[in-house]
């Protein structure tokens, strides 16, 4: 559960994670907990909550948010809330990161995203017309090679194309292998979502 990647357009979002749910020791040796957890939970027909890193503080958002079929959760107010539990988790033990991903009010697509990298701030992007945003999260050992990992996924999503959400996800598919390939905390075992609008 070490490498999310989430796609916007206007119309849909889609999220794609590895299957490995790992734990860090102190002295950073990665215990594999299982190669088949997705690494978001889908709480509402609208909403996604995604995670990385810890796969305990995933669990315990879906405690925390149980599925609901019709309602949908004021993620916005709550935040600061999941900002401190992110924080909570020392940045030199694992990388944390957490996004929410939801159909907003106003019917366009909102991401919020929070990390426990010291100094990072919390983001937030709403997309009103049509454009991609995208947002890779990569394992701590990656982040040296981001830039690479997102001109993999530009090369990738011109091979696949933009224009469906079936079409970014084997982007975004064929992406998590490429980093399962430079990573021993990322497997090739995916899991993909897509939400539109």
């Amino acid at each position: 559960m070490s490498f999310v990647s989430i796609i916007a357009t206007e119309n849909f979002a889609t999220i794609m994670s590895d299957g490995l749910a790992i734990e860090r020791t102190a002295g950073g040796e990665i215990i594999k907990k299982s190669e088949w957890t997705p690494g978001f939970i889908k709480i509402s027909g609208k909403q996604v909550v995604a995670c990385t890193g810890n796969p305990a503080l995933l669990r315990q958002m879906g405690e925390a948010f149980p599925f609901k079929r019709s309602n949908t959760y004021p993620l916005r107010n709550r935040m600061n809330t999941f900002e401190a539990r992110v924080k909570q988790v020392p940045y030199e033990v694992e990388d944390v990161l957490l996004a929410t991903v939801e159909i907003n009010e106003a019917g366009h697509i909102e991401c919020r995203m929070v990390s426990n990298q010291p100094g990072q701030a919390g983001q937030v992007f709403s997309l009103k017309r049509e454009r991609l945003r995208r947002s890779s999260w990569p394992a701590a050992i990656l982040m040296k090679k981001k830039k690479k990992i997102m001109e993999k996924f530009s090369e990738l999503s011109d091979q696949y194309g933009r224009n469906t959400a079936n079409k970014i996800l084997n982007a975004q598919k064929e992406l998590n292998r490429f980093v399962a390939d430079m990573d021993p905390s990322v497997n090739k075992h995916t899991f993909g979502l897509t939400l539109k609008k």
